[in-house]
C-alpha cells in the first residue's frame, strides 16, 4: 500500500495494487454460465407448456367427441362417411338415387339449444374389417373458434322417404293434394282413404305423387304409406241429418272463420251432412267424407223440389207383380199389377217415380227402378238359361239387339255370362255386373277354352259389328259427320283402347233422356255428371262414388292446358268442365270424343255437339287416361 497526498483536499490517497483479471475473460465466463442456465430454464418452460397444452387439448377433444356422437347417434355410419352439422339449422339431406335404400337416408336432426355458429366437421372413417385393436370407425373432430356448452342435441324421429315405383296408399279419410310442397300452396284435388298412388319425386317432408284417379300434386309423406290401410270395425252411425245450400255459390272452408282457406265451392241445392254447430258456423261433410265449415245462414233444411220432367218414351217392366199406384207414394191406392216385360209409356218422371200410361190408356205411377230401357226378347227368341263365354278381346252388351243402342256393359275374352234368351243373330244375356242386354251370337262360345282353329266368322274385326237388326227396333238417326281438326296431343299407346272404348260408350248414350238430381247410376236417365260417371264406369274405371261435376273436377284427372276454340291438345275421352263463375264451381261436364266434338247430357236428351258450337267454352279439361 502506498500513500500519496491528495492535492485537492490534503488527504493522503491510498492505492491498492492487485493482480487485475482481463475484462474479456469475465465476459466469456458469464456467457457460458448464462447459456447453460437459459437452456435449462427454456427446457423447463417448454415442458410445462407442452404438458398444459396436451391436457387442455384432451379435455376439448373429449367434450367435442361426446357431443358429436350424441348428435349422430341415429346416423348410419357404414353408408354416410362425411357430414356437416350446423346446430342452428337442419343438416342438408342428399336424397339417394332410385336404386338406393330409403332406410339409409339421414334423419333430420335439429338442435335448438346451441348457438348458430357452433358447427362441427365430423369425418367418419369406415373400416370394412374390424378387430380388437382397430375400431370400427374413428372420429376426427375440428372445433370452431366458439366453445359450445356441453349439451345433448334433442333428436326427432326420422321422416320417412317413400320409394319410387312402389304402390302407396292414403292413410287418412281425406287428404289434400296441393300444387306445391307445403300447406301454403293451393289445393289441386283430394285423395280419400285407401286410394292408391305412386311417388313421382321424393322429398324429405313432401313428395310429388299421382293418384290412381289421375290427380298429380304434392302430399305430406306421413299421410301415405306402402301398407294398405285397414278400417276399424264399423260403428253403426245415427241417421244422417242433411242440409242444402241455398245460395248460388258457397265456400266450404277449412276452419270456422272467413279468413280460412276454401276447400271447395258448393252450388245451390248441393246436399251436405250436418256434423255440429260452432257459433255462426256449421260443420258439415260432403261427398267422400270431406269435412269443412259453412256459415249457418247459407244453409236450409228443406231439399229442392223433386219436380217431374217430361220423358215421352217406352219402357219395360223388370219384374213380375209391379204395382201401378194412384199417386207417387208407397201409400197410394193400387190401380193395377203388371208382369215382367210388359211395356209402358213413360210420360214424366222425377228422381223416384215415373208417371206411365198402359196399353189400355190407364195412367198411374210406378217406381222408376222397376222399369228398364232394355227391350224384352223379340218374337222368335227362345228362353234358354246357360253359361257361355266371350271368344274375342272385348264385347259390348247393349240394350237392344243392334249396334246403335246403349252399351250397358263391356266384357272381355274368356268371361262367363248367363244367357236369358237366344235368337238367330243375337242372344239376351246377363253380364257379370248384373246388367241385362244383348250380344251377337258369333261373339260367344259354349266352352271355356278357346277353339284351336277359329273360323273367320268367330273373329270379327270389331265387337260392335253386325248387320242384322230386328224390324221392331227403330235405329237412331245417323250422327252428322265430324269436322277434321288436327291434334297435336300424343297419348300413351297403352291407353288407346280404353280411350276408344270411352268414345264408343259415350256415343251410345245419345238419346238417353235428361233428368237432374239423379243420385244413382242408371241407364234410364242421365244428367251431365251422370253421363260422365256412367261412361267411365262401363269402360272399367273405378269411381269412389257417384259424384257431381263440381266434385269430379276437383278430385279426378290431370289438368290439360288448352285455349278457347283450340282443341288440338285434347285427347278423346278427356272430360270438359264448364263454369259460370270463373272456375270457382263447375256446373256442367261433357266427354270429348275427338274432332272438336263432345257428348253431353242436356235437355231433352243426351247428344253429340261441337265444343265450339256450345253457348260457352270449357273452363277446365281433365284427363284420366293419358
Amino acid at each position: 500500500m502506498h500513500e500519496r497526498p491528495n492535492p485537492k483536499k490534503g488527504i493522503r490517497a491510498v492505492t491498492l495494487r492487485t493482480n487485475r483479471v482481463p475484462v474479456s475473460r469475465i465476459r466469456r465466463t458469464m456467457s457460458k454460465i448464462l447459456s447453460k442456465n437459459l437452456i435449462l430454464y427454456a427446457l423447463a418452460v417448454i415442458a410445462f407448456v407442452a404438458v398444459l397444452s396436451v391436457f387442455i387439448a384432451q379435455m376439448v377433444v373429449s367434450n367435442k367427441k361426446e357431443t358429436a356422437i350424441k348428435s349422430f347417434e341415429q346416423f348410419d355410419q357404414k353408408n354416410h362417411q362425411v357430414a356437416l352439422i350446423n346446430r342452428g339449422d337442419s343438416p342438408e339431406i342428399n336424397l339417394p338415387n332410385d336404386n338406393s335404400n330409403p332406410e339409409t337416408i339421414l334423419p333430420e336432426v335439429v338442435d335448438d339449444t346451441t348457438p348458430s355458429n357452433d358447427a362441427l366437421v365430423v369425418e367418419i372413417i369406415d373400416h370394412t374389417e374390424t378387430s380388437e385393436t382397430e375400431p370400427e370407425a374413428s372420429l376426427n373432430v375440428l372445433p370452431t373458434e366458439t366453445e359450445p356448452e356441453e349439451t345433448v342435441a334433442p333428436t326427432t324421429p326420422p321422416m320417412k322417404i317413400p320409394a319410387d315405383n312402389t304402390p302407396h296408399y292414403v292413410q287418412k279419410e281425406v287428404v289434400y293434394v296441393r300444387v306445391g310442397p307445403g300447406q301454403n300452396h293451393d289445393v289441386e284435388g283430394f285423395a280419400t282413404f285407401g286410394l292408391k298412388l305412386v311417388v313421382l319425386e321424393k322429398g324429405a317432408e313432401w313428395s310429388k305423387i299421382r293418384t290412381e284417379t289421375g290427380i298429380t300434386g304434392y302430399m305430406r309423406n306421413d299421410l301415405f304409406d306402402v301398407n294398405v290401410p285397414v278400417r276399424p270395425e264399423p260403428v253403426v252411425p245415427p241417421a244422417p241429418e242433411y242440409l242444402y245450400v241455398k245460395a248460388k255459390v258457397v265456400n266450404l272452408r277449412e276452419q270456422p272463420t272467413e279468413n280460412s282457406s276454401v276447400i271447395i265451392y258448393l252450388c245451390e241445392n248441393d246436399r251436405v251432412q250436418f256434423i255440429a254447430e260452432k257459433g255462426d258456423w256449421v260443420q258439415v261433410s260432403i261427398v267422400s267424407g270431406i269435412e269443412g265449415y259453412i256459415l249457418k245462414d247459407l244453409l236450409k233444411n228443406s231439399p229442392p223440389e223433386d219436380t217431374f220432367e217430361a220423358m215421352e218414351r217406352t219402357l219395360y217392366v223388370k219384374e213380375d207383380d209391379v204395382l201401378l199406384r194412384n199417386s207417387p207414394s208407397t201409400n197410394g191406392p193400387i190401380l193395377h199389377s203388371l208382369k215382367r216385360d210388359e211395356s209402358v209409356y213413360e210420360i214424366e218422371a222425377n228422381s223416384t217415380w215415373s208417371k206411365v200410361r198402359l196399353s189400355n190408356d190407364k195412367t198411374g205411377f210406378i217406381r222408376s227402378d222397376m222399369l228398364t230401357v232394355v227391350t224384352p226378347p223379340p218374337a222368335g227368341y227362345t228362353r234358354v238359361e246357360k253359361t257361355v263365354y266371350i271368344n274375342t278381346a272385348s264385347v259390348n252388351i247393349r240394350t237392344m239387339p243392334n249396334t246403335d243402342s246403349l252399351i250397358v256393359a263391356v266384357v272381355y275374352e274368356g268371361t262367363s255370362i248367363q244367357t236369358k234368351a237366344v235368337g238367330s243373330e243375337w242372344t239376351m244375356v246377363k253380364a257379370p255386373n248384373g246388367e241385362i242386354g244383348y250380344i251377337r251370337n258369333d261373339l260367344i262360345r259354349n266352352t271355356a277354352a278357346a277353339p284351336t282353329s277359329p273360323s273367320p266368322s268367330t273373329t270379327p274385326s270389331s265387337s260392335s259389328a253386325g248387320t242384322t237388326k230386328p224390324t221392331t227396333t227403330k235405329p237412331k238417326a245417323p250422327n252428322p259427320p265430324a269436322p277434321s281438326i288436327p291434334s297435336v296431343a300424343k297419348g300413351n299407346p297403352a291407353n288407346d283402347a280404353v280411350r276408344a272404348r270411352i268414345v264408343e260408350i259415350a256415343r251410345s248414350c245419345v238419346g238417353v233422356p235428361y233428368r237432374s238430381t239423379v243420385d244413382a247410376v242408371t241407364k234410364n236417365y242421365m244428367d251431365c255428371s251422370g253421363l260422365v260417371y256412367y261412361v267411365y264406369k262401363v269402360a272399367g274405371f273405378n269411381w269412389r262414388s257417384r259424384e257431381s261435376s263440381n266434385y269430379i273436377a276437383h278430385a279426378y284427372g290431370t289438368r290439360v292446358s288448352f285455349k278457347a276454340y283450340d282443341y288440338s291438345t285434347l285427347l278423346p275421352g278427356d272430360i270438359l268442365f264448364y263454369s259460370s263463375n270463373g272456375g270457382r264451381t263447375y256446373d256442367h261436364s261433357a266427354i270429348y270424343i275427338g274432332n272438336g266434338q263432345m257428348v253431353h247430357a242436356t235437355r231433352p236428351t243426351a247428344k253429340i255437339q261441337g265444343v265450339g258450337e256450345y253457348y260457352r267454352q270449357p273452363s277446365l279439361v281433365k284427363r284420366i287416361y293419358d
